[in-house]
């Protein structure tokens, strides 16, 4: 009576356990599809014996050109210039992404903007139009291995094998000056730089007395005109003090007097040193200099005789561009065709090292036909200027020139001295 109960309570069982093994058997394989999702070490593109090339279904970015530039803060009329030429000329270039980075036109900000862009793994950066965001860049660039382009003139870029400046550097300018004087048949035996007293004054200071290194002339020192409690009497006491000094010892029979200020600062500076002497001093002569600051028409124009003789040298920039001297959009405009051709490299598949990756790189630019050569930028286009009774006449300077450094001057830099800087504002 109960043995077809008792073989319809079997069969039951029976199903009940399968149903079981089968729901087991489920779950096990879900939980090894989930630990296959979420554990990095099993996962398909990083399987062992297998790297990302092998991954036909990876999916791929194209490598990131990071724009680090001052687009807010007191610069950002200068950050936004460069950006809009950078972007009209990478914009085109297929294969790469382009993201912009405000360095705010601080040394915190590049810093910021920089490592945000590593974070990124951005494969080139390009920016830094002053000093100081450089050398901040420069930094993380080099110690990060990536690939970083600027209009910057730091000396510390200028030493870093990942970065290379597209402008010519100050170094380069102050040695073009010497050798130009030296060619005129002004040979000065001393020189004394006055500069301005702030960032721009101290980078001066070190590319002249960088340039100085190769030469036979003497350096006598160095003081700083401006200032709130600037003097200029006292000042000029000073310097003709400074000069009889070494009058006295026969050290000089001409001393090169290096202006590194503005010049309505060194209008006033030279009439308070003729008034003293400087300029009179028997047995010495005096050679007047100065930098691109004096490329002023108007301003020398304002200053009667005061600068008769003065020589200088500044960035020979393409008379047809903009109609006009504009320099700094210039040299904006070689920087984006250097960032154009790496990008083009990067977008190509060109995986070497960035030094590899820009030699030789070719371009006529607006301040010369560029090439890179030994990992630096060559061939600016420089002019030898003299300020004489009708203006300033220029003649340009044989030859390329380069940005290539040579090693701070002892006492223009200590091994802890910060790395000299500039205003942006000052170009």
């Amino acid at each position: 009576m109960y043995a077809p109960f008792r073989a319809c309570l079997r069969f039951s069982s029976r199903i009940s356990f399968l149903a079981v093994v089968l729901s087991l058997g489920i779950v096990l394989s879900v939980n090894d599809v989930v630990a296959t999702e979420s554990d990095p070490r099993t996962a398909p593109d990083n399987a062992p014996g297998q790297s990302a090339a092998d991954c036909a279904d990876c999916v791929r970015e194209p490598p990131l050109v990071a724009i680090l530039l001052p687009t807010s803060g007191s610069h950002s009329f200068l950050g936004m210039a460069v950006h809009d030429e950078l972007l009209e000329k990478l914009s085109p270039i297929k294969g790469v992404r382009v993201a912009v980075f405000d360095t705010a036109g601080t040394a915190q900000g590049a810093r910021r903007a920089a490592a945000e862009a590593v974070e990124r793994q951005a494969a080139m950066m390009v920016g830094g139009i002053g000093d100081r965001e450089t050398a901040e860049i420069s930094q993380i660039a080099t110690r990060e291995g990536v690939l970083f382009l600027t209009m910057g003139r730091s000396r510390l870029a200028a030493a870093a094998t990942t970065v290379f400046q597209t402008v010519a550097s100050r170094e380069a300018v102050n040695r073009s000056l010497l050798a130009s004087l030296a060619a005129s048949g002004k040979v000065p035996e001393c020189a004394i730089v006055i500069r301005r007293a702030d960032a721009f004054g101290e980078a001066e200071l070190a590319a002249f007395r960088g340039a100085l290194a190769g030469t036979p002339i003497s350096f006598i020192g160095s003081r700083t005109a401006g200032g709130d409690s600037f003097d200029e009497g006292a000042f000029s006491t000073e310097v003709t003090s400074m000069l009889s000094s070494h009058r006295a010892s026969h050290a000089c029979s001409t001393v090169l007097l290096h202006l590194a200020i503005d010049v309505p600062i060194a209008r006033r500076l030279v009439d308070y040193l003729r008034f003293a002497g400087f300029f009179e001093q028997p047995g010495c002569g005096v050679v007047l200099s100065g930098t691109s600051l004096f490329n002023a028409p108007g301003l020398v124009a304002q200053s009667g005789q005061a600068f008769l003789g003065l020589v200088f040298v500044d960035i020979d920039v393409e008379s047809s561009f903009g109609g006009r001297d504009d320099r700094f959009r210039a040299e904006a405009s070689d920087l984006s065709d250097f960032a154009a051709r790496a990008a083009t490299i990067l977008a190509e598949g060109g995986a070497v090292p960035p030094p590899a990756l820009m030699e030789g790189a070719v371009v006529s630019g607006r301040t010369g036909n560029l090439v890179v050569r030994n990992g630096r930028v060559e061939g600016h286009r420089l002019k030898f200027c003299t300020i004489g009774a009708r203006g300033i006449d220029c003649l340009a300077i044989e030859g390329p020139s380069d940005t290539r450094e040579a090693a701070p001057a002892p006492e223009a830099r200590g091994p802890d001295a910060p790395v000299p800087t500039e205003s942006t504002l000052r170009k």
